[in-house]
């Protein structure tokens, strides 16, 4: 008698169960494809902030190296400033003005616009100036190759 009311009591749940159970998966299914949809659009925005401070630190670090006078290598630094540049690319035309002028001034030695074609690239002539002035040989030979 009581294997008779367990399944009576138990089968309409498992009824339910099996009932709701495509619907919640229709469910989840939709919730991860708006997730997926929508995350390029939340991301750019909470990183804008950090490419913006970081492309200032890029700029107070190359003026650092400008002002020390001593010779070091412009290799870490050029690379760092592609590897920011390459991220800029993405989402530069999402700035503000007053970001977009802030990234322009940190970016030192790079070319950036956003006017017509976007563009975040090394500017030659003036890391080929700044090899000349406290590069190394290998970087004053890598900027007079670039440069010809």
């Amino acid at each position: 008698m009581n294997t008779v009311v367990g399944r009576a009591v138990s089968y309409p749940i498992r009824l339910r169960s099996r009932t709701f159970a495509p619907l919640l998966l229709l469910c989840r299914r939709i919730v991860v494809v708006l997730g997926f949809l929508l995350l390029p659009e939340i991301a750019p925005a909470a990183d804008l902030a950090s490419l913006v401070r970081r492309a200032d630190e890029y700029g107070k670090e190359v003026s650092r190296i400008e002002a020390s006078g001593r010779t070091a290598s412009l290799e870490g630094l050029l690379r760092r400033g592609d590897d920011l540049a390459a991220e800029m690319k993405t989402v530069i035309e999402h700035l503000s003005v007053e970001d977009y002028g802030s990234v322009e001034r940190g970016m030192r030695g790079f070319v950036v616009n956003r006017e017509e074609v976007i563009l975040v690239e090394p500017d030659t002539r003036f890391f080929s100036k700044l090899a000349r002035e406290i590069g190394t040989p290998q970087d004053r030979a890598n900027f007079r190759f670039t440069q010809s």
